[in-house]
């Protein structure tokens, strides 16, 4: 981490304290005043601690999964699948009982107590961040009831199947998420949420180190399941309707 990085992630935290429900009066001006003299001093841009580059917004958002466990690693692991081709940033975390999320990982949610479980982070444009989850929960929606068609020769081994379908199922989303990238061409214009390379290297920047997140696939079956089910999974559902011109603004 940069020098520039922790005075900007400093200079963040004065303003979270500034807008706290619990804070003063006095003491909100004071924590303002006390950013805005940093900032002047080793003259940072605001753009730098909002995120906000020529007229975007890149935010930071967390997402909650459930109790962490297999279903909720493999929920963040297709987050992840749907994240990724799409220029955001994700990360995925596991957080215990009244964790404070801190000022540092540029979230919109800093200063929240969240409660235990296993949690997505995704850093990027505003307007695709939000994209990204509603495809997400339309997506899950539908892996979640394939894998539940899954049966195993025991209570284990449905379990594992339907982990493995799980798997598999974000592996053929993303996979064809990645293809349409390169592929872009006018058939599909318009029809998905729009890639943006450019944004990937930005996203990066205000996100902290972490884990990207993955399932565990294991041995068995569902996988073949589950890679069919992606495979002709619906992406095309106009999940953001305004894509196209989020991405030309």
């Amino acid at each position: 981490m940069t020098e520039k990085t922790k005075l900007a992630d400093k200079i963040r935290a004065l303003f979270a304290k500034a807008r706290h429900e619990l804070t003063g009066e006095a003491e909100a001006r004071a924590f303002e005043a006390k950013a805005n003299d940093l900032m002047a001093k080793h003259m940072i841009e605001m753009a730098e601690i909002t995120g906000r580059v020529d007229g975007h917004e890149f935010v930071g958002r967390l997402y909650y999964h459930g109790p962490t466990g297999p279903r909720g690693v493999r929920l963040s692991a297709l987050m992840g699948s749907i994240a990724r081709p799409h220029g955001v940033h994700h990360m995925v975390t596991s957080m215990t009982w009244g964790f404070k999320v801190p000022a540092s990982w540029n979230l919109v949610e800093s200063g929240e107590v969240v409660k235990k479980g296993r949690y997505s982070l995704l850093y990027g444009r505003a307007e695709i961040v939000e994209g990204v989850i509603a495809l997400f929960e339309r997506l899950s929606i539908d892996a979640l009831a394939g894998a539940s068609d899954v049966k195993g020769y025991d209570a284990a081994d449905t379990k594992r199947m339907r982990n493995n379908f799980l798997d598999s199922y974000g592996d053929a989303v993303e996979g064809r998420l990645m293809k349409l990238n390169r592929a872009r061409d006018e058939e599909t214009e318009g029809r998905f949420l729009p890639v943006l390379r450019s944004d990937r290297e930005r996203a990066a920047e205000i996100a902290p180190n972490g884990s990207r997140g993955s399932g565990y696939s294991s041995w068995g079956g569902g996988h073949a399941e589950g890679a069919a089910a992606g495979g002709r999974a619906n992406l095309a559902g106009r999940s953001m309707p305004n894509a196209r011109r989020a991405l030309n603004a």
